[in-house]
């Protein structure tokens, strides 16, 4: 484990110039105190685990944030597709639906015909049976 986080901090110094400069990193790391006054050394262990529980936590956070753009992103692309899907069957339908109000009129204007010849032919018929 240490080796892969000591390639990592090689790859990001490597990386990021500002972090190449290892007096820069010795000024943040706490040092322990010096002496054998044993409040100063409960003291430095204390923040010493502070300050590693907030780096954990801190990189668990921002797992979680990764993770979380990760699954939002994949759910903007499903639902990208799912909405294309439904626009394309959305057209369909009105198409469809069109075509379906022209057949509707077209029936009513041949219904309308027919009733004018059936009214003709029962006009035929009754001057047929009175002669």
């Amino acid at each position: 484990m240490w080796n892969y986080l000591k390639l990592w901090s090689k790859l990001y110094k490597d990386w990021n110039p500002i972090y190449s400069d290892s007096s820069l990193i010795a000024q943040t790391i706490a040092h322990p105190p010096d002496g054998s006054n044993l409040l100063t050394w409960v003291l430095w262990g204390v923040l010493v685990v502070i300050s590693t529980l907030a780096t954990a936590v801190a990189f668990l956070y921002k797992a979680m944030e990764n993770k979380n753009r990760s699954a939002i992103d994949d759910m903007k692309q499903q639902y990208g597709l799912l909405i294309a899907s439904m626009d394309a069957q959305i057209k369909n339908m009105a198409l469809h639906a069109e075509r379906c109000d022209k057949e509707r009129l077209e029936l009513y204007t041949q219904s309308i015909k027919q009733d004018e010849k059936i009214a003709h032919l029962q006009l035929e018929i009754n001057a047929i049976r009175k002669q």
